[in-house]
């Protein structure tokens, strides 16, 4: 067999140049999807507010940077919309772009993580992520769950492949730390991230994952005491909506945690996601 100058055999080298003309295709192939979706939810972007969105359009025009449980989500669209203003461009539309732009990044993850570890074809995650409850978030969602969505969906991705043994634990906890900071119910993740050590028997990895942890302490010191950055933090009523466990007299709440219509909801809030059903 022929050996090149450089060692190799001519076979391997095509092979190399072949693998590289592939992965690029890919990549071009990924960003068209990725750029088409944006374009897509923009088309059909919510002209009417959701939620909080009347809320957070005042909140926004209002200059407010801090509401109490979405930190950096309500800096974020802060930011955008001080950069935007000079434009004409009003809350409502920076929120639109906010919901697209998460939707068209939540897009890019999966279709990452469908090559990556399934080696599935572009419009397996693309239909999966368009008949499920989530394209709510991505057409122009006026509250903050579309930001919080990528977040997730990165810890989702990044927490299985460090499973398989392919990553780190860093960006696990990085996109973890940054989805509390965009919005505190990725709390409610804790625990997986809590398994991740037990589940691939590498104990020490604890010791980082308290580490980073120790990063929510500043988070929630800005959450209580805002001040300390030179702001009054808004709060969305309630501002720390946590169900008691039992029910008591005079409780305010619709219902606490261990109540039938507690279960029920979160059934129906799981049914009206899950792209089974939707």
């Amino acid at each position: 067999m022929a050996v090149s100058p450089a060692g190799s055999s001519p076979a391997v080298d095509l092979s190399r140049r072949d693998a590289r003309r592939t992965s690029g295709a890919i990549r071009l192939e990924t960003a068209g999807i990725v750029i088409l979706s944006f374009l897509f939810f923009y088309v059909h972007r919510s002209r009417h507010y959701a939620g909080d969105g009347a809320l957070l359009d005042r909140l926004i025009e209002g200059g407010k940077w801090l509401v109490q449980n979405e930190l950096l989500s309500q800096a974020f669209l802060q930011l955008l919309y001080r950069l935007a203003s000079p434009w004409g461009r009003t809350p409502l539309e920076i929120m639109n772009w906010a919901s697209c732009l998460g939707g068209a990044l939540s897009v890019w993850i999966l279709l990452r993580f469908a090559r990556r570890f399934y080696q599935l074809p572009f419009w397996y995650p693309l239909l999966l992520f368009l008949s499920s409850g989530f394209l709510v978030y991505a057409c122009g969602h006026t509250e903050y769950y579309p930001l919080v969505l990528p977040a997730l969906l990165g810890f989702g991705y990044s927490g299985t492949a460090y499973l398989r043994g392919s990553a780190p634990l860093l960006p696990v906890c990085l996109l973890f730390i940054l989805g509390c900071g965009l919005h505190f119910v990725t709390l409610l993740a804790l625990p997986s991230l809590l398994l991740l050590p037990w589940l691939t028997r590498r104990r020490r990895d604890y010791i980082s994952i308290f580490t980073w942890l120790l990063l929510l302490v500043p988070l929630f010191l800005i959450r209580s005491y805002p001040q300390i950055l030179g702001h009054k933090a808004a709060g969305l009523s309630p501002a720390w909506n946590v169900l008691p466990w039992f029910p008591y007299p005079g409780m305010y709440r619709l219902y606490a945690f261990f109540q039938w219509g507690h279960w029920l909801d979160w059934l129906y809030a799981w049914a009206m996601r899950s792209w089974c059903i939707a």
